[in-house]
C-alpha cells in the first residue's frame, strides 16, 4: 500500500477489459504500479 508516498503518473492507458482508464504510477521509493485513473 502506497498511501502516503508521493508518486508521478508515467502513462495513462485505456483498458478495454475494465472499460476504464488506468495509469502507471512511479512512486518516490522506486516502485511502479498500475491504478485506476482517478
Amino acid at each position: 500500500n502506497q498511501k502516503d508516498i508521493s508518486g508521478r503518473i508515467i502513462t495513462i492507458e485505456y483498458d478495454p477489459n475494465r472499460n476504464a482508464y488506468i495509469c502507471l504510477i512511479h512512486y518516490g521509493d522506486g516502485e511502479k504500479r498500475y491504478i485506476l485513473h482517478p
